[in-house]
This record gives structure tokens, sequence and C-alpha cells, in this order.
């Protein structure tokens, strides 16, 4: 029996570096801000993400992420590059903005964030420190027709705090999304939402623009019955603002270009036409 715990312990001690190199390699920083075309920007929020291959980012030098540790030390350069055209078509408009999205492998070594362009100056700065907050509770009461769930959290950060909310199957291991960047501290999920005769473990990740935080319930078993793709209103209601934003600022373009380009430009031609005309009738008398 003794052998056998050696044996064992040898064994989990061999695997355990792998173990842990493995979970190091499928966890990221979500690095997100914009710049501006002054060169200004910001470091807006900073994500711990899982499983995540790639984050589409425009190739370039223009800027770069730099990863800074204990003494200010440099730990590695991310560049990326930003375009403030809204579209080839319109040369005349431009963006005061362009945001963006840097993902950047996890280091637990890593204290500093900074956004610094092409010259090598810091134009922003975050840090990642998880001690500005802390998830105090989080609670998930089962009703005859699905889950309510509640959580309370303690923070200290400037920024105000944002929640994404999953349900893990514990069967098939796929990741659902009940929630997507909520300022809500209480979501009721009805049992369509959820594949049925799973078992689930509900998972809450609370960012506050530098650090995030998960907790992880108990699990639970869905009944038997009909699922259903979640598209609702409440669930996607941040990202689907920011989309009718974009197209709202489109709209202004379009206007602006209109009257401060093409309306002026069909007035001339208008003018040209006519002074021909008019030159060519006096010409014939």
């Amino acid at each position: 029996m003794k052998k056998l715990l050696i044996i064992a312990l040898a064994f989990v001690i061999a695997i355990a570096p792998a173990v842990f190199a493995k979970a190091a390699e499928n966890q990221y920083y979500l690095v997100e801000g914009y710049v501006t075309p002054g060169g200004g920007g910001e470091i807006t929020r900073i994500e711990l993400v899982d499983d995540v291959a790639a984050v589409e980012v425009t190739p370039g030098t223009d800027y770069a992420i730099s990863l800074s540790g204990e003494e200010g030390v440099i730990i590695a350069n991310y560049p990326f590059g930003v375009s403030f055209e809204t579209a080839p078509d319109l040369p005349f408009a431009q963006l005061d903005e362009a945001r963006f999205a840097v993902l950047v492998p996890y280091d637990g070594a890593t204290d500093e964030f900074n956004l610094v362009n092409r010259a090598g100056k810091v134009i922003s700065s975050a840090y990642a420190f998880a001690w500005q907050q802390e998830i105090i509770s989080f609670d998930v009461e089962e009703t005859d027709t699905g889950f309510t769930l509640r959580w309370e959290v303690y923070y200290e950060a400037p920024s105000p705090l944002d929640f994404d909310v999953y349900a893990v199957s514990e069967i098939t291991g796929e990741k659902n999304v009940l929630a997507y960047r909520t300022a809500e501290r209480e979501l009721t999920i009805p049992y369509d939402w959820l594949e049925p005769g799973d078992t689930v473990v509900f998972v809450l990740k609370s960012n506050d623009g530098s650090s995030t935080l998960t907790a992880e319930s108990e699990a639970f078993n869905t009944p038997a019955g009909e699922a259903k793709d979640i598209l609702d209103d409440e669930a996607w209601e941040g990202e689907w603002q920011y989309e009718a934003e974009d197209d709202l600022e489109w709209y202004w373009y379009l206007i602006i270009i209109f009257f401060l380009v093409l309306l002026p430009v069909g007035l001339i031609v208008l003018l040209v036409v006519f002074l021909k005309k008019r030159k060519k009738r006096k010409l014939s008398k």
C-alpha cells in the first residue's frame, strides 16, 4: 500500500508541470482600448480569458502593448496597427478614434500594461491587480421555470464593474453565454435557455477594467425538453446598443459628406452646364 502511494505521488509530481503549463497556454489577457489621430489613447479594459486562439487585430507597428513586471522590467511587446478611415470609398470621412483589441499570452509575472507608440512613448498604463474587487457571494436559486442567479461584489476600482455569466456543461464541456458585460447583479435563466437533460455549472466573471475574477456555482441538472438559442435582448443589450450607435455615426457621416462635398460639386456642375448652354445660344444668334 505504501509503495502504491509513493508511485502515485511520483506520478502527480511528474505530470503537474505539464498540467499547469497547459492551463497557462489556454489563458490570455484581452487588452482593449482606443487611440486618436492626434497620438492620444487609453487602455480601457483588461480581461483574463480562457481558450482563445486569436483575436483579429490590424497588422502593423503603429502602436504596441508593452508588458512590464517587477521594478518596471519589460517582459514583452505586442505591436498592432490601427486605421482611422471608415471605408475606402469615403476618403473624407475619418474616425475620431480607432479601437483596438490585442491578445496577450497570460504571464503571472506581468504587473503593468503600457500602450506605447512607435517612438516608444507611453500613452496609457493599466494594472492587473485582483485586490481591487472581491466576489462576496454567488447564489443560484432553482425555480419552477428555471434558475435565478444573484451575486454581490465588493470593489474599490474607479471604473464600473461588468459581468459575464456562463453555463458550462459537465457532460460536453460546452460553454453557453447567458449574459455578456452586463451591469446587473441578478439574472433569470429559463430552462429553455439550457440544453435539456444536462448537468451545468454556472460561472460568473467580474471585470473592473483592469482585473478579472471568477466564481462558480455547484452543479445543477436541467429537465428534459427543448432548448433554444439565446437571442435575449437583456443578455446582449450592451453589444446591440454599440452596434446601433455605430449605425447612427455612419448616418451622420453620410449627411455631412453630402452637404459639404456632393451638394457643392453638384451645384458647380449644374452651373457650368447652364453657362455652356447660354454661351451656345449667344453664338447661334
